[in-house]
């Protein structure tokens, strides 16, 4: 595909929180060559956030989380089924962050990780990318319980979910959030064929 270009024309921070959106002016080159005039768009700017299959490779499970998620409770129960994720913080390399997010979510220790890819998480309105990792563990790795840090709030709850139902829970329709349907999609079509 040809490169399109485009201009921000303005930008700026309309809300500072943990959250962040920013609107701005833009113009951009359509696809038949021609320029639109001046686009308001909004940007929800999450940041960057690792993610990971987690597998117990001795008892053949995937590792999965539970905790509340306000977003989810209009349209759900309020506690979704999750890969272990978290966002990195500024300057941290993405490898350490899912170590990291790992042991605080669910307490295992990990030695390596591999890469699975990276993907945005919603380009529509969010700049949040998604590094995303498969690790393999195994019940000597449990170092802690886990469940998340009590300064941010967290109460994480770990699940196991045997690989021989994992194609008949993503067949079962259970809403699951992006980045765990394709990190189990990925993990079915890699690990398991």
């Amino acid at each position: 595909m040809a490169t399109v270009k485009f201009k921000v024309l303005n930008r700026r921070r309309i809300f500072n929180d943990f959250l962040k959106i920013d609107e701005a002016e833009v113009q951009f080159e359509r696809f038949d060559g021609t320029e639109t005039g001046p686009v308001r768009r909004l940007c929800m700017m999450r940041g960057d956030a690792v993610v990971a299959v987690v597998h117990d490779v001795e008892n053949a499970q995937v590792l999965l989380v539970r905790q509340f998620r306000l977003p989810t409770v209009e349209k759900g129960d309020g506690w979704p089924l999750e890969l272990v994720a978290g966002m990195l913080s500024a300057g941290e390399d993405p490898e350490d962050a899912m170590r990291r997010e790992i042991e605080e979510e669910i307490g295992y220790s990990v030695s390596h990780l591999e890469p699975i890819g990276t993907v945005f998480a919603s380009p529509g309105g969010s700049d949040e990318r998604l590094f995303m990792y498969y690790a393999a563990v195994c019940p000597a790795d449990k170092r802690s319980d886990g469940g998340g840090l009590a300064e941010e709030h967290e109460d994480i709850a770990l699940e196991h979910l045997p690989i021989k139902d994992l194609e008949a829970f993503l067949d079962s329709g259970e809403t699951l959030d992006a980045k765990t349907y394709v990190g189990l999609s990925w993990f079915l079509r890699r690990k398991c064929s």
